[in-house]
């Protein structure tokens, strides 16, 4: 008698497990959409906008130095560092530019 109790109480709770198992699946795919949204909405609006208007770069140039260089080139990785990057280089190339026109050189 123990034998089939115990039993039964494991099948229950294999059935229990399954059924919440069942039943989050469809709260995993709606988490995974908002992430996916989440995402995307950051990397047009966010990114391009407000931080290219920020440091004073054109949106055009985030989105590919966000995507093209930081994203394709280095992964994650990449992809953090990439507008003070993309800043940097702007400043040191306008500063250069600036010094060698004050010297007539351009």
């Amino acid at each position: 008698m123990k034998k089939c109790l115990f039993d039964q109480e494991r099948n229950e709770a294999r059935e229990s497990a399954i059924a919440l198992a069942s039943r989050t699946f469809g709260l995993e795919i709606w988490v995974i959409a908002a992430v996916i949204l989440a995402e995307v909405l950051k990397n047009i609006f966010y990114e391009p906008i407000v931080l290219g208007g920020a440091v004073k770069l054109h949106a055009l140039v985030v989105v590919i130095g966000v995507v093209g260089g930081g994203g394709m080139l280095f992964d994650l990785a990449g992809v953090l560092p990439a507008i003070p990057v993309i800043t940097v280089f702007k400043v040191f190339v306008s500063s250069t530019a600036m010094q060698l026109e004050a010297y007539g050189l351009i």
